[in-house]
Parts: C-alpha cells; structure tokens; sequence
C-alpha cells in the first residue's frame, strides 16, 4: 500500500483562464530527494519497503500581494513503470506569506512506502497553479522500490526523542539532536524467533573517526513476532561547531548481512553570523 503525506499541497479546480502571450515566470527549481522534511539531499532513489520517499523543491517565480500572501494549489499522482496510476492527490487550495519578501517557497512531498510495496519504478508528479497569474508548471521524479532487504530506512534529525519535529542538518553548538531511523529486512534466530542486531553511530570530521569505538544499540529481545519495523533513536548533542560526516551501520548476526548509511551535520558556532 502507498500512504501519501504531502506537506504542502493542493490543487482545487482553477477557474478558466485566458490565453496570455507573454511567458510564464512560475519555475519549480531546487528539487531532490531527501532524508525526512528537512533533511540532508539523498542521492540515492533505491528504496526498501516501510522508507518515506520525500522530494522537496522550490516554487519560484509565484505571485503574492503587498501582504506576501500567495495563493496556488498542488496536485500529486503516482504512476508505475508502465504508466499505470497508483495514487493521486486530491487537489486543495493552499495559501501561504512570504514573510521575508522574494518570489520562492519551499514546498515538499511524500511518499510512505507500505512493506508490502511492489518492486519497481515508480514516478512522482507534482502539479503547480499560481491562482494569482493562471501560470501551471509541472515536475517529475523517478525513484525504485526495491524488494526486501537489510537496511536502514526513515533516517532524519528531530528535536524529540518520538521524531516528531524534523530538523535540518544544520545546528548551532549547544543544540540536542536526535537522529530517528528504523531497520527492515532483518532475519530471525531459528530457536529464539527473535533477531540479534547491532545499529552504529560513528561520527567523522573531515575522514577521521572521532570517538574509538562507534555508539551501539543491540536489539535481540523484546521484538514481537510480526515486527517487520524497528525504530532506533540516537542521542547527538551538538558540543562543537565543526562539518561532521554521521555514519549508521547495521550488522544482521543472524543473515551475516551489512548496510550503512552516511549522511552530513554542521553545526554552527552561536556566534557565527
């Protein structure tokens, strides 16, 4: 099953318009793939089962009034490989202030792949209606679902330990971070029925490994017998400014299997400006 979560979206059914000569200033730029809302840029689209496929971008060139107010809709749909729709968004109005003045709004997408999600690619429409001018523009991203597997999926940074408010990989020194993720694809001890994992945090600075031994989670007990997801939340309190590369690595005791994910964390000085 696909589960669809856009974060901004809309597309209410526009009013007719008439032909204009001149060229249309609405423009969807800046778009990737992300870890969460406001994650670090993935580029990787392979993804497993249970993972979110989030795509964020940019809308610019839209129209506001003297308040900042703008007014568009975003429509979405999903299709397969063989063109065939597996989901489309219901269209709603949207309105939304660009506060800080300029012509862009951040906008993102997503995706919660069910773990039963057929293999294959799929690709991602989004649909823009600038209310203000009658301009349209559209964008498409391909990306795989993969079979199942060992992996670490639903990666991002939160301010709680539930990972209920995302944040970006950028901090300011002083800051606590979580970094949420879940492991998939994880086989079972014969005897027990139970799985024997061990989910790493390791943190680098410019290639070299800051602490002498990762940060592990050992998961192989309290794990019912149709759990097919499980979260692991990491403790990341920001103590220094510097650029740091975080490494999470899943080691499967049971398949002897192995996947890491990498993913970026700058955190500012308090006084940098």
């Amino acid at each position: 099953m696909v589960f669809l979560y856009p974060l901004v979206f809309a597309l209410a059914l526009p009013q007719p318009i008439q032909a204009r000569a001149k060229e249309s200033n609405l423009k969807l730029t800046n778009n990737r793939l992300t870890y969460g809302e406001f994650g670090a840029t993935r580029t990787d689209s392979r993804y497993l089962p249970g993972d979110a496929f989030c795509f964020a971008f940019e809308i610019e060139g839209i129209k506001s009034d003297e308040s900042g107010k703008v007014s568009f809709t975003m429509g979405m749909e999903l299709t397969d490989s063989k063109g065939k729709e597996v989901f489309k968004q219901a269209p709603v109005d949207r309105e939304e202030y660009l506060t800080l003045g300029g012509n862009r709004l951040p906008a993102r997408a997503f995706v919660r792949l069910g773990m039963t999600q057929l293999p294959g690619t799929y690709t991602c429409k989004i649909t823009i209606f600038d209310r203000a001018t009658g301009d349209r523009k559209s964008i498409e991203q391909k990306f795989e679902v993969l079979s199942k597997n060992l992996g670490i999926i639903n990666v991002l940074y939160s301010s709680d330990q539930e990972g209920a408010v995302s944040l970006a990989p950028v901090g300011v020194a002083g800051q606590t971070y979580w970094l949420q993720c879940s492991v998939v694809g994880f086989e079972r001890n014969p005897l027990k029925k139970l799985p024997d994992l061990d989910i790493e945090m390791t943190a680098f600075e410019k290639g070299k490994q800051l602490l002498q031994k990762p940060i592990m989670i050992g998961i192989n007990d309290k794990v019912g017998p149709t759990d097919e997801i499980l979260p692991v939340q990491f403790l990341v309190p920001l103590s220094r400014p510097g650029d740091f590369t975080i490494e999470l690595k899943v080691t499967d005791k049971v398949s002897k299997k192995v996947n890491k994910v990498t993913l970026p964390l700058k955190v500012l000085s308090a006084t940098d400006r």
